[in-house]
């Protein structure tokens, strides 16, 4: 993308906040909890208890739905994190996982709401941000520049709600 979704929220969000992309494209909730190895933080626990920041948003679930992680273990593991999260004194703001054209997300998408519910964390939408196929898709699974802001500014409202 030529405007990266965190450039974008640090322009909505001014001096209010430091934002920071902490992402390893293609990574699981698994491969942060355990602090793979590329992952720019280490294990998340460790990285979650060290960090200034006061919130993290938090947007897995596409990686795992195509890497065939079991729907169970995915549920489990976010829980995980936003609990390790919560632990840390830290408000935790869930995104919800895009729709793809195979549905393969769909179920991974639900379990961010569920764990998101269950845990009194904050949580965003992305379905309900509008969309337009096939334009608005970089390719099968990724957001182009267009959507990808629509959902970024979601994204900025959610922050903007939780800090009032």
């Amino acid at each position: 993308l030529a405007v990266p979704p965190v450039r974008l929220a640090q322009e909505r969000l001014g001096d209010t906040a430091l934002c920071v992309d902490l992402s390893l494209p293609g990574a699981t909730v698994r491969d942060a909890l355990d602090g793979v190895a590329m992952m720019p933080f280490g294990p998340f626990a460790k990285h979650v208890q060290s960090t200034q920041a006061d919130t993290l948003v938090i947007r897995y679930g596409g990686a795992d739905a195509i890497r065939g992680t079991p729907l169970i273990e995915f549920e489990r593991d976010l829980a995980a994190m936003v609990a390790a999260a919560q632990a840390a004194g830290k408000t935790v703001l869930l995104v919800g996982v895009i729709a793809t054209s195979s549905g393969v997300t769909d179920d991974f998408d639900l379990a961010v709401e569920r764990v998101a519910d269950a845990m009194g964390a904050g949580f965003v939408d992305v379905r309900a941000v509008p969309a337009a196929f096939p334009d608005d898709l970089a390719d099968a699974v990724h957001p182009a520049q267009a959507w990808s802001d629509r959902i970024t500014a979601a994204i900025v409202m959610a922050i903007g709600r939780l800090t009032v």
